[in-house]
């Protein structure tokens, strides 16, 4: 974690942590674009102009990203709130917005509430691309009034009506603090663990005293995430006590048994994500292939069928994905602990395996699904064209037969 290289996208308090809560206990991301943030809705979209766009989306993804490091477990366990002000953006950007939150997160957001804007038809097309982006975790687009039915009025935001206070400035300096008396902390435990017991730690040590002043301002605060920071600090100057009292022989037994229980906590790591993967694959990824007919009726059906499809392509090629992470932690594995060495090679190639075989099915029935819609989409066309041809000519008979009749019209009528 590295504050300053975040501190000027912080700055511009486009996103932020403040450090309240919903009123599950979830930690809350404000995201307020600006309008110069916004997304260039012009037909006649420069390539600056587009490269601007990927360069915020970019440093939208990297701030969030620090901000799942500086939330850690807690958000893991409780989920997070994201908190959008969707009043002063386009559709699209509100979509990019979600797409970073998803990238940055994953899976722990546990809701994205979403400020509406005036416009209806904003409204319509950003409930529309809720529907069928199907996002990860569940969304809600509400009115700025009903926001205290997730989010207590004293824990929302001053830019969302309520009465939480946030300085960016202050917020970064907090955070410049603690992470360098971290910084200070860590390279302390590491000096008394590398000095094998000759390193004394003095009663006043600067670096512990800084610390517990730290500990005391932070415990002062309401903010949820100094709390946080306040228990991790107290933790480390524990390890770094016990590590002082610890005579030689303790300390290398210590880190013999970190060494372990780090090996041990990733052979279950990889054994439950080699699971996990697999129960997917042959359960509900089995079930989600079988129910998608290969063949429409029609071209509605055709093309809602290529739809679903393509979920599941983007599906399984985050299977794919999941597949090569755990083949490159097996291969770690293999090299620290040899007599694993059999095991995780057979299962690396047994889940590798699986997931390039239900990738080529979905691609295969993908690829039908496709050959369905052109079919009916031609069909369709060349029954169009029919049809116009025969009433054409249906029109021009009748027009025949009126001028015929016509004159033997004429002479009844006289």
């Amino acid at each position: 974690m590295n504050i300053a290289k975040h501190r000027a996208k912080v700055l511009r308090e486009i996103v932020s942590l403040p450090g309240s809560v919903d009123r599950t206990g979830s930690p809350i991301v404000a995201i307020i674009p600006t309008s110069s943030d916004t997304v260039n809705t012009s037909h006649k979209t420069s390539i600056n102009d587009v490269d601007s766009v990927l360069l915020q989306y970019e440093n939208l993804v990297s701030v969030l990203g620090y901000f799942s490091e500086v939330i850690g477990d807690y958000a893991a366990e409780k989920g997070l709130c994201i908190l959008i002000d969707g009043r002063k953006i386009s559709p699209k950007t509100l979509k990019n917005v979600l797409r970073a939150c998803q990238q940055a997160f994953y899976h722990r957001i546990r809701l994205a509430i979403i400020v509406q804007p005036d416009k209806f038809l904003h409204q319509q097309k950003i409930n529309f691309d809720l529907i069928v982006e199907g996002y990860e975790f569940r969304t809600c687009l509400v009115s700025l009034h009903k926001l205290s039915k997730y989010i207590d009025i004293s824990q929302l935001p001053e830019a969302f009506g309520g009465t939480y206070g946030y300085d960016a400035e202050q917020w970064c300096d907090e955070r410049e603090k603690i992470e360098n008396t971290m910084s200070e902390l860590n390279t302390l435990a590491q000096d008394l663990l590398q000095s094998n017991g000759r390193l004394q730690l003095e009663s006043d040590d600067a670096t512990i005293l800084a610390g517990k002043r730290l500990v005391a301002d932070l415990k002062k605060s309401d903010n949820i995430h100094h709390n946080l920071v306040a228990k991790a600090v107290m933790n480390k100057i524990g390890e770094i006590e016990k590590l002082a009292a610890m005579p030689q022989k303790e300390a290398e037994l210590s880190k013999l048994n970190a060494e372990n229980e780090e090996r041990c906590r990733m052979l279950e790591e990889h054994a439950e994500g080699v699971n996990r993967l697999l129960d997917w694959i042959e359960g509900p990824g089995e079930k989600w292939l079988l129910t998608l007919h290969e063949i429409g009726e029609n071209k509605d059906e055709a093309r809602q069928l290529v739809k679903e499809h393509q979920q599941l392509a983007l599906k399984s090629k985050e299977i794919i994905a999941q597949a090569d992470e755990l083949a490159d932690l097996a291969s770690r594995l293999m090299a620290a602990v040899p007599a694993h060495s059999i095991t995780l090679e057979k299962a690396r190639e047994q889940v590798r395996g699986l997931a390039r075989q239900y990738a080529n099915r979905v691609e295969r029935q993908t690829g039908m699904a496709r050959q369905s819609e052109e079919f009916h989409t031609r069909v369709s066309d060349v029954c169009g064209t029919f049809l116009i041809e025969e009433v054409t000519e249906m029109l021009g008979e009748v027009v025949v037969d009126r001028r015929e009749l016509w004159p033997a019209i004429v002479e009844a009528e006289e």
